[in-house]
């Protein structure tokens, strides 16, 4: 009996280390992801707030899946992607401030990044400030050597 005690002890013990192991590695693997993707971020709001629309549309794939706030998914492509950019540059002054939350890698090599954002607007027809917080839900993907966005999710709180 003591023999059997002992052995579900060992057993429990071997049992809490090994299930514990997947979250070590997933924490070590989220500070990892999110040191990788960090400075895409930061590029990104620099490339923003310089209101450079190429250097934006060269962060993403060719096609992006654009999640709306029902949900659904449509696709659109990076040039598509470059005149919105085009576009609200010629309508707002918008000075960015991306705060990266965290990053984690998928299972199938992708990236999910979630950050958040403050957008300080200025409508460049009325002098109107507004500001605008929210956050972004997007995933990456490597192509090249380099991670580039293929799903964006805005999801903005004001």
């Amino acid at each position: 009996m003591k023999k059997s005690v002992h052995n579900n002890l060992l057993f429990a013990m071997l049992l809490a280390v090994v299930g514990t192991a997947p979250l070590f590695a997933q924490s070590a693997q989220t500070k990892d992801a999110t040191k990788e993707i960090a400075p895409i971020a930061k590029a990104w709001q620099d490339a923003y707030n310089r209101r450079d629309h190429a250097a934006l549309a060269s962060m993403y794939t060719t096609e992006i899946a654009s999640v709306g706030q029902d949900g659904t998914t449509s696709t659109i492509t990076k040039a598509q992607l470059e005149e919105q950019f085009k576009s609200d540059f010629m309508t707002y002054n918008t000075q960015t401030e991306v705060k990266i939350g965290s990053a984690s890698l998928l299972s199938d090599g992708k990236a999910r990044v979630i950050d958040t954002y403050t957008n300080s607007n200025i409508d460049l027809k009325t002098g109107v400030r507004t500001v605008e917080t929210g956050t972004y839900d997007h995933v990456l993907v490597k192509q090249a050597g380099a991670w580039k966005l293929t799903q964006i999710h805005v999801i903005p709180t004001n």
